[in-house]
């Protein structure tokens, strides 16, 4: 007769303690879920661009919106896009994918869109940086957002930053009002960025300053040098839900100068891809 052997098994810091049978122990590996379902520890790759000397971001921001997002949207293993308005003619792109394909050929298809339609609104070449999103929590977003894009070099130990990002600060940030999401990216060479996203200016403020604490606090021997910070409106912004749940669709708010138009207007146009309406976006904040 076949024994049971038993084990105690614990997952996820939220989580009561179980019996399994060893013989089921893979089977309950992927189908426990723990805490409150936010978190995301699935692989993802992500791609920040942070333009200088941007003219006319208004005009950028809506021809991402008309032009870029259905794009990369199509592009097997997009997750999430957001554009940020520093103000003072500068924007940062975040992309990010589930695999670091996708995010190569969103790297390539966002050099041939720039080229092709922005060339004249962006003169220099953008600071890029890509790695591992290491840590990364989300909220559904919300119609107007606001993000904080701190880079640091120098990065000492970069999987202990990461360690106490994780289990520190992001107990802290998820706790802000408006609070939306936070990745943090790897990029290897002592270089990480963490993305804060918030449903407005004041959650973000706070975030900052929090951030300032935790560093100050935690981190202070593993981040010698001080972080480029770069913050403003959120002016794009697309996302297929995590748990296989679209967050909203929406497809007008990727034109919204063009709300309204007939069907015979937009197959003109021509039509967008499916994904584009399965997108959460933000226009203008």
């Amino acid at each position: 007769m076949e024994m049971l052997q038993w084990m105690r098994l614990r997952v996820g810091r939220n989580c009561a303690f179980a019996l399994l049978p060893l013989a089921l122990v893979a089977l309950a590996l992927t189908a426990v879920s723990c805490g409150d379902g936010d978190s995301d520890s699935k692989p993802a790759h992500a791609t920040v661009r942070r333009y200088e000397g941007a003219i006319d971001p208004d005009e950028i921001s809506r021809l991402v919106r008309e032009g870029f997002l259905p794009i990369i949207s199509e592009i097997e293993g997009f997750d999430t896009y957001y554009l940020t308005d520093a103000e003072s003619g500068v924007i940062v792109s975040t992309s990010v994918f589930r695999d670091q394909a996708g995010a190569e050929e969103s790297n390539a298809a966002a050099a041939d869109f720039v080229r092709e339609n922005l060339a004249p609104l962006l003169p220099n070449a953008p600071q890029i940086t890509v790695g591992d999103v290491v840590v990364r929590k989300e909220n559904p977003p919300t119609p107007s957002m606001y993000s904080v894009v701190r880079r640091y070099e120098g990065v000492i130990d970069s999987a202990e930053v990461a360690r106490r990002a994780r289990d520190g600060f992001l107990p802290i940030i998820s706790e802000i009002d408006g609070f939306v999401a936070y990745y943090l990216i790897d990029a290897g060479g002592g270089v990480i960025v963490a993305l804060s996203v918030f449903r407005d200016q004041a959650g973000a403020d706070q975030s900052t300053a929090d951030a300032a604490d935790f560093v100050r606090e935690n981190l202070a021997p593993l981040l010698p040098t001080p972080p480029q910070v770069t913050a403003g409106s959120v002016t794009a912004h697309g996302s297929v839900g995590g748990s296989g749940r679209n967050h909203a669709a929406c497809i007008d708010c990727l034109v919204p100068s063009r709300r309204g138009e007939p069907n015979e207007a937009k197959r003109d146009r021509g039509a967008l891809p499916r994904v584009a309406r399965e997108l959460s976006c933000a226009g203008p904040a």
